[in-house]
């Protein structure tokens, strides 16, 4: 099935930011607070993305130290990847995904950071672009099936 005539502004997830120069422990702190981004974008002092701090992945390095104190003191730069894939907010769902799907298999899943212009817009996940494109598309003269609506 395809996609229906959506774009990505409805699916765009808000992205927190921080500067390179910025403890990781505040990283730590973002992604308590916004649990939902799934990553952190980094920033340079003027506000163009530098690089991106994944969740799954700044956990797996933090809890897999020895010396996750240190580490959480070190600036996010030292802990931080060059984004996988960055998307204009105007492109066109399938082609991210395709462009998503074409990654190296273990940055395959990782959130996409979207641009509107210079500025960040925010973060796509792997799974909304997947369920945008697996969602039937009602049509003006289809009706909604009686019963609860969420």
């Amino acid at each position: 099935m395809g996609y229906n005539n959506s774009n990505l502004n409805g699916i765009l997830r808000p992205i927190p930011q921080m500067e390179l120069s910025e403890p990781c422990s505040q990283a730590e702190a973002l992604m308590f607070r916004y649990p939902d981004a799934g990553c952190i974008a980094v920033v340079d002092r003027v506000g163009r993305p530098a690089g991106l701090i994944v969740y799954n992945r700044f956990f797996h390095l933090l809890t897999s130290s020895r010396n996750m104190g240190y580490l959480l003191r070190q600036p996010v730069h030292s802990m931080m990847s060059a984004p996988s894939l960055v998307a204009d907010l105007q492109d066109k769902p399938e082609e991210v995904l395709q462009h998503a799907e074409s990654r190296h298999r273990v940055l395959r899943r990782d959130p996409v950071l979207v641009m509107e212009g210079e500025r960040i817009a925010g973060a796509l996940h792997i799974t909304d672009l997947e369920h945008l494109q697996t969602a039937p598309a009602l049509t003006s003269d289809q009706e909604q099936p009686a019963g609860l609506s969420c």
